[in-house]
C-alpha cells in the first residue's frame, strides 16, 4: 500500500489510521503497544541510571539531565513506533505528522504554548500572588540547546499520548471518552516522577486535555508538540517558576501569597486553585472551537 504524507481536505490522521490499521485486532494491538511502551520505559530508565546519572556533576548537570530526560522519552516511544510500523503498518500521517506547512505549524504551536503559560502566570500575578525579578543565570548560548531538547522531549510524549493513544482510542469511541481515558493514562504515567502530589498530577492531566483538544482541532502533531514544548520552556526557563537551568525571569511567591490560590514554595502555582481554573477555561475555549469544527464524533 502506498501512503501519502501530504494532508488533504478529505483525509484526517484518524481516517488514515482506520484505513491502514483497520484490519488489525484492536484488542491485541493496544496491549502489545503498551507492553512495548513499558519495556521502552524500563530500558531507558536503566540506560539513564547506568550511562548518565553517575557522571552528573555541578558543571554538566543541566546538559546531562536534559539528555537523560530525552533518552527516557525517546527510547520509551521507539518500541511503540516499531509496533505501529511493523505490526499495524502505519505511516507518519496516521500520527498527524504532516510535512505540509511544517514551519508555520511549529511557529503557531509555539505561540499557543507561550500564551497559555503566560495566561496562567498572569492570572496568579494579577491576584497578587507572585513576585518577579531578573534571572541571575541567563545564558543566551544555551537557549538553542534547551529549545531543541525540550521540543524533542515534547514530541516523543505527543507521539505516544496523542498520535498513538488518542487516535487509537478514537477508532473505538467518541472524542470525549477518548480524551478522558487517554489523559487519565497520561496523568497516571506522571505519578512515577518521585511521588508527585495530586495537584501536580491534576495540572499535568489538564495540560494533556488541552493538547488533546488542540490535536482534535488541528490534526497536526507538530503543532501540538511545539505547544507542549513552549508551555514547558516558558514555565521553567522564561518565567523561571521551576529552577531548571538558565532563566530570563525568576518567579517566586509573594510574601503574603495565599496557599489555596497559588500553592506553596515547594509546589508553586500548580499547587493552587488558580492554575487549574485558568487551564480549564482555556480548555473550554478550545473545546468550543472543536465543537464548531464538528469533530467530537
Amino acid at each position: 500500500m502506498t501512503h501519502t504524507y501530504q494532508k488533504t481536505a478529505h483525509r484526517s490522521s484518524l481516517e488514515i489510521l482506520q484505513e491502514e490499521a483497520g484490519a488489525k485486532n484492536w484488542w491485541l494491538s493496544m496491549p502489545l503497544a503498551f507492553l512495548a511502551l513499558g519495556l521502552g520505559m524500563l530500558l531507558s530508565g536503566l540506560l539513564s541510571q547506568w550511562l548518565i546519572q553517575p557522571f552528573i556533576n555541578v558543571s554538566n548537570q543541566l546538559v546531562l539531565e536534559e539528555v537523560s530526560t530525552l533518552l527516557f522519552h525517546g527510547i520509551s516511544a521507539l518500541p511503540l513506533l516499531l509496533v505501529a510500523k511493523f505490526w499495524e503498518h502505519r505511516s507518519l500521517a496516521s500520527f498527524g505528522l504532516w510535512w505540509e506547512k511544517l514551519g508555520k505549524n511549529l511557529l503557531f504551536g509555539a505561540v499557543i504554548g507561550f500564551l497559555t503559560t503566560t495566561a496562567i502566570i498572569g492570572v496568579n500575578a494579577l491576584a497578587g500572588q507572585l513576585h518577579f525579578r531578573l534571572g541571575n543565570q541567563f545564558n543566551l548560548a544555551l537557549w538553542p540547546y534547551l529549545l531543541l531538547m525540550i521540543f524533542l522531549e515534547a514530541l516523543a510524549e505527543e507521539v505516544i499520548y496523542r498520535g498513538f493513544v488518542l487516535n487509537k482510542l478514537r477508532t473505538k469511541m467518541g472524542l470525549v471518552p477518548a480524551i478522558v481515558l487517554g489523559n487519565l493514562f497520561f496523568g497516571l504515567m506522571h505519578t512515577f516522577k518521585g511521588g508527585a502530589p495530586f495537584s501536580y498530577i491534576l495540572s499535568v492531566t489538564l495540560s494533556g486535555v488541552l493538547f488533546s483538544l488542540l490535536f482534535a482541532l488541528t490534526d497536526n502533531l507538530w503543532l501540538v508538540a511545539a505547544t507542549h514544548a513552549l508551555y514547558n520552556l516558558t514555565l521553567t526557563n522564561i518565567f523561571g517558576l521551576v529552577e531548571s537551568g538558565p532563566t530570563f525571569l525568576r518567579t517566586t511567591l509573594s510574601s503574603d501569597s495565599n496557599p489555596l490560590l497559588v500553592g506553596t514554595a515547594a509546589i508553586p502555582v500548580v499547587g493552587g486553585i488558580l492554575e487549574p481554573i485558568t487551564m480549564t477555561l482555556i480548555c473550554l475555549f478550545i473545546a468550543y472551537l472543536v465543537k464548531k469544527k464538528q469533530v467530537f464524533s
